[in-house]
């Protein structure tokens, strides 16, 4: 019941649909990597995820920004084209809306996949700084206690010395530091 610039707009919409489904279906992808970023495990999976999103996101807009400029052409030739009976609704317009939305959606969407790069690179960096952070004061703890000092080679003579003094002493360290460290973590 439309006009036959009506059809041409339904074939032109039908198309930025189509362009909508694959964006929504990034979306989702990109929405169940973030439920599953809490859990260490599978990083490499997601990450490999991660850049498949990102390759076709990527595509989408290289193939989706031209088609503003395609777009606006035709609104403006096919009134040109003899046949088409002009009518008073903005088609076009409609056309060139949605797909500014599309290309907002792929850019909100791009961020959020950044984003979640960030997160992920941020747990990274604080698990290696607790690790650096248990680990670098045991290590000077070790190697003192691993010189042969005249005194402390005097001083521990028994097990119990040596527990107390070489072992003991690491263990309080490690716990301290464990302390600290959970004392202070973000929630």
């Amino acid at each position: 019941g439309g006009s036959e610039r009506y059809a041409v707009y339904a074939v032109l919409d039908a198309m930025v649909a189509t362009a909508f489904d694959v964006l929504s279906q990034e979306e989702l992808r990109l929405h169940e990597l973030l439920s599953a970023s809490a859990d260490m495990r599978g990083g490499r999976g997601r990450m490999e995820m991660l850049r498949g999103i990102g390759a076709r996101l990527s595509a989408m807009r290289g193939q989706i920004a031209p088609q503003r400029g395609i777009f606006e052409r035709i609104s403006v030739e096919v009134g040109r084209v003899k046949g088409l009976e002009p009518d008073d609704q903005r088609y076009f317009e409609r056309l060139s809306a949605q797909l500014n939305r599309l290309i907002d959606g792929i850019d909100a969407a791009s961020n959020a996949m950044t984003t979640l790069i960030s997160l992920r690179l941020n747990e990274t960096n604080y698990l290696l700084t607790v690790v650096a952070t248990v680990f670098l004061p045991l290590s000077f703890v070790v190697g003192f206690f691993g010189m042969n000092f005249g005194w402390m080679v005097g001083q521990v003579d028994t097990a119990l010395a040596f527990w107390l003094l070489g072992v003991g002493s690491l263990v309080l360290g490690a716990i301290l530091i464990w302390r600290l460290i959970v004392k202070d973590r973000p929630t």
